[in-house]
């Protein structure tokens, strides 16, 4: 249940304070996208809360945005894995 996760490693988080648009890349079109999407996955990289992040947005099913330095293709394909 989600209300049950924690969500203390939030305030860890690499992206704390980077504006959310960042990393919702739906709205954005072509070279826009494409600089937004990598500026946020750096970020994700360097985040020390990542597999937090990523284990979160599986248990949540959320299915926008980067989270855990994943796209949502990348993280329905990992959750499946991980469920085989």
């Amino acid at each position: 249940m989600t209300d049950q996760l924690s969500t203390e490693w939030m305030e860890r988080a690499a992206c704390r304070g980077n504006h959310p648009a960042l990393f919702y890349l739906d709205e954005l079109d072509g070279v826009f996208r494409r600089d937004w999407r990598d500026k946020a996955l750096a970020i994700c990289r360097s985040c020390p809360v990542r597999d937090a992040c990523l284990e979160y947005a599986i248990a949540t099913d959320a299915d926008g945005g980067i989270w855990g330095g994943m796209l949502p293709g990348e993280r329905r394909a990992h959750a499946m894995r991980c469920a085989s």
